[in-house]
């Protein structure tokens, strides 16, 4: 085996060296029963017996689909469409690790580039990198980005970010000799005036979350100004699904956006694999962590894509390393992108706009009720809110557990909150209508029989009549006369006075032969997008009715001529460049395209 770097020869001469006989002599000192212990391993299983003690295991556990979850807190569980794991578990681009240079076909990087555009656009930003860890990992890289970037040692975060990312991140400075200076809450919200005073000319950045920990909505224009007046980067930690509905950083003032990519189309999963990205403005370029693709023409012309930048420590000096970070989860990235691409900023906007409904929705209701108060009643907040509650919150959530209801996360107690509080996101499973259910009833209205609204019973509001169905072979009995000559065994129309086709226009459409029956389009809110003609039943189709949810007109790009860099791909820039110039994605507030 010559790729062995030693031989026999070598061996020999090495034991010579240290007076061992052989390689067993070197461990001569250690007793036998720790050197080679029994493994108490059980007997070997055939297939059949390892698969139901597989299924007896995994019979433990207990999926999100089969309780109503209302914990969030950063993770979230929405409707993922069937394209996005489809696509992530072709052959082409499934693997447990990130392809490297060598390795990297040109289909894993452009679907990086398309991430790293889509990014881009979702938070106004010019340059986005190939992705991180997870959202956590990113805000910590990227307050560490601004200390190299300005030379300072100390970093503001507010009380806002989620406490595990204000964790990750003491765990990265204490390493690195920066401190961390926190920034309190009024009313749930970073204020801006306290802000600025905690901001000195040591602080390098400060660090806000959009929307907070609590779910509430910051000021972000005025935080963005207060950091900059102190000469600090402005970093702001966001959803992903949030910017497609809300004033997206970058047109706030922010210079870095970071965040996690779970809510684009990635399951709980246990926590874990997610995804992290992040955004810049194209002067921290070079003080990206991780990599970074661009787009280019190899000789021939052709377009090409390829890894512009890679400042980590495995490609140049250590010390001039911006980062640690040497890969990037590739693989979640690619389900967030086809889950952008798939959705759009419509789909995307309409998710927002459904949780934020759903949310309060609920807090209306949970308001209601004897002894639950919103804990901050005059704050704005998106789709998520705390709630005081009279007693436990931990007793609370493990009763309601019981009943197969994951409530929100119990909060602990502090001077501004003395009684527990929990946050809950959206759901539209049962627990959401049970929670509905137990809401106070209004008065009956007086005078009127039976309360509830004008007069009738709840639940018995008048309906619109539906025709009766009639049977497929009484369908020809109401033809017109020259019908009914070609078919002289049809009977005579029971309406001599209406005219039996319908409309004077046209005759009545030929009946539907028999056969299995279509299936009916679910009841409930249906993101945009997800609702195509194609998945139509055929007696919608045959009668040329328009789908139940319809494609918004696609938003025309910029005119491209022939050869223009990005002019054959969706999005786009020259390599190294920013990534908005020449992308055919609208901004995110525009309608029916990225």
């Amino acid at each position: 085996m010559g790729y062995l770097p030693l031989d026999d020869a070598d061996r020999r001469a090495m034991l010579e060296v240290v007076g061992a006989a052989s390689a067993d002599d070197l461990f001569s000192s250690v007793p036998p029963s720790l050197l080679d212990p029994p493994l108490e391993l059980p007997r070997a299983l055939g297939e059949q017996e390892l698969v139901e003690e597989l299924t007896r295991l995994a019979a433990r556990n207990r999926p999100l689909g089969e309780v109503d979850a209302f914990l969030g807190a950063g993770v979230y569980r929405r409707f993922i469409p069937a394209i996005v794991r489809a696509t992530v578990a072709r052959p082409e681009f499934y693997t447990a690790y990130t392809p490297y240079q060598a390795e990297a076909s040109q289909g894993t990087l452009q679907t990086i580039f398309e991430f790293q555009s889509m990014i881009c656009a979702l938070t106004a930003l010019d340059v986005a990198n190939a992705s991180m860890y997870d959202g956590a990992t990113a805000a910590a890289e990227a307050l560490l980005m601004a200390v190299a970037h300005t030379g300072r040692s100390r970093v503001a975060v507010s009380d806002g970010v989620h406490p595990e990312v204000r964790r990750v991140v003491d765990t990265y400075a204490r390493a690195r000799g920066v401190a961390v200076d926190r920034v309190e809450l009024a009313a749930g919200l970073t204020d801006p005036a306290a802000a600025a005073s905690r901001l000195t000319s040591d602080h390098a950045a400060l660090l806000v979350a959009q929307p907070g920990f609590l779910g509430t909505l910051e000021e972000l224009p005025a935080l963005a100004a207060a950091a900059h007046a102190a000469g600090a980067l402005a970093i702001a930690h966001v959803d992903p699904i949030a910017c497609a509905a809300l004033a997206p950083p970058g047109e706030a003032g922010f210079d870095i956006a970071v965040g996690d990519g779970q809510p684009l189309g990635i399951p709980p999963s246990f926590g874990g694999p997610h995804v992290g990205f992040m955004a810049a403005r194209q002067a921290l370029v070079r003080r990206l962590p991780g990599r970074l693709v661009g787009m280019t023409r190899d000789h021939s012309g052709r377009r090409a894509f390829t890894l512009t930048l890679q400042t980590r420590e495995q490609h140049i000096r250590r010390e001039q390393a911006t980062s640690n970070i040497c890969t990037n989860h590739a693989l979640m990235a690619l389900a967030a992108t086809v889950y952008m691409a798939h959705m759009g900023a419509a789909g995307m906007r309409r998710v927002a706009e459904v949780s934020a409904r759903r949310a309060h929705h609920l807090a209306a209701g949970l308001a209601g009720l004897d002894g639950v108060e919103l804990a901050l009643p005059d704050t704005p907040f998106l789709w998520e809110f705390a709630v005081r509650l009279p007693g436990d919150a931990a007793v609370l959530a493990a009763r309601m557990r019981e009943v197969g209801i994951v409530a929100g996360l119990p909060l602990r107690s502090s001077a501004t909150s003395p009684s527990p509080m929990s946050s809950c996101p959206p759901s539209a499973g049962r627990g959401w209508h049970e929670l509905w259910r137990e809401r106070p009833r209004p008065p009956a209205r007086r005078g009127a029989p039976g309360g509830g609204v004008g007069g009738r019973r709840p639940g018995r509001l008048r309906a619109r009549r539906r025709p009766r169905h009639r049977p497929a072979a009484a369908r020809g009995r109401g033809r017109c006369s020259a019908a009914r000559r070609a078919d002289p065994g049809t009977a005579a129309p029971r309406h001599p006075r209406r005219h039996p086709c319908g409309r004077r226009t046209g005759a009545r459409p030929a009946p539907r032969p028999a056969g299995p029956a279509q299936p009916q389009p679910p009841p409930g809110d249906v993101p945009a997008r997800l609702v195509h003609h194609e998945v139509q039943p055929d007696r919608r189709r045959a009668a040329r009715l328009a789908p139940r949810v319809r494609r918004p007109p696609p938003v025309p790009g910029p005119r491209r001529r022939a050869g223009d860099p990005g002019a054959d791909v969706g999005a786009g820039a020259a390599a190294g460049g920013d990534h908005r110039d020449g992308a055919d994605f609208a901004p995110a507030r525009r309608r029916g395209a990225w």
